[in-house]
C-alpha cells in the first residue's frame, strides 16, 4: 500500500509539473498582453497579415513548379496589418468603440442564456455592428489597403489609387459583408469569451488571404 500511495503522488507530481509547463508559456503571453497591449497587437496582426499573403502567393503558384515570393507585395500587407489592423483598430475598438457601446462588451462576456435576455446587450451589439457595416469597413478598412498598397509603390500615385479603389469598391465591400457580418454575429452570439479572439484571428487569417489573392497582384487602372 505505501508503494502504491508513493506510485500516485509522483504521478500527481508529474501532472502538476506539465500542468505548469504548459501554463507557464499562456501566463507569460497574458502577461505581457496586459503590460503592452499595443505592441502586442501590432505584432500580432503585422505577423499575421504577413503570413496570410505568403500563403496566398504559395496558392496562387500551386501550378508552377517554383514559387516565387513577391516581397512589395509581402511588405505592402504586412505593414497594413500593422498600422491599420494593428494600430488603428487597437484605438478604435479600446478607446472609441468602448465609448460608443459599452454594453456590447458586456453583452460579449455573458453566457449563451444571459445574452438571450440581455435585449438591451443584443441592441447595442448590432449597432456596432451596423457601425462597422456602414462606416469603418466602407471608408477606413477598404480605402487604408488601397492607400498603404500605393504608398510603398516606387511612385505614389493619389489618382492610381483612387481609381483602383472606384474600380473595387463595391466588391471588396460585398466580400467583406459577406465574411464578417456572420462571422461577427457568430462570433459574439455563440462562442465563449475566451475563443472570441482565436476566432475572429482565424477569420481575420482567411479574409487577408482571400483579399491578397484578389488584389494582391498588379491591377490594371482605369483612366
Amino acid at each position: 500500500s505505501l508503494n502504491t500511495n508513493n506510485t500516485r503522488q509522483d504521478k500527481t507530481r508529474q501532472k502538476r509539473r506539465r500542468q505548469t509547463y504548459t501554463m507557464q508559456p499562456i501566463s507569460y503571453l497574458a502577461k505581457v498582453t496586459q503590460e503592452n497591449p499595443l505592441a502586442v497587437a501590432i505584432s500580432l496582426t503585422t505577423i499575421k497579415t504577413g503570413a496570410a499573403d505568403i500563403f496566398a502567393q504559395v496558392i496562387s503558384a500551386k501550378d508552377s513548379d517554383t514559387v516565387e515570393i513577391d516581397w512589395k507585395r509581402f511588405f505592402s500587407f504586412a505593414l497594413y496589418g500593422a498600422i491599420y489592423l494593428g494600430a488603428f483598430q487597437y484605438f478604435l475598438f479600446t478607446k472609441v468603440y468602448t465609448r460608443m457601446f459599452p454594453l456590447a462588451q458586456r453583452f460579449a462576456a455573458k453566457t449563451m442564456q444571459e445574452k438571450l435576455k440581455d435585449i438591451p446587450g443584443l441592441k447595442a451589439v448590432f449597432k456596432q455592428l451596423a457601425t462597422d457595416a456602414l462606416v469603418h469597413w466602407p471608408w477606413g478598412l477598404i480605402p487604408a489597403y488601397y492607400l498603404i498598397q500605393e504608398c510603398v509603390s516606387p511612385v505614389f500615385s493619389y489618382r492610381n489609387m483612387i481609381s483602383k479603389l472606384r474600380s473595387n469598391w463595391v466588391a471588396d465591400l460585398k466580400m467583406c459583408w459577406a465574411i464578417w457580418l456572420p462571422a461577427a454575429l457568430f462570433n459574439y452570439g455563440s462562442m465563449p469569451l475566451e475563443w472570441q479572439v482565436p476566432f475572429t484571428t482565424l477569420v481575420s487569417f482567411a479574409y487577408t488571404a482571400i483579399l491578397s489573392l484578389r488584389r494582391g497582384g498588379t491591377q490594371k487602372i482605369k483612366k
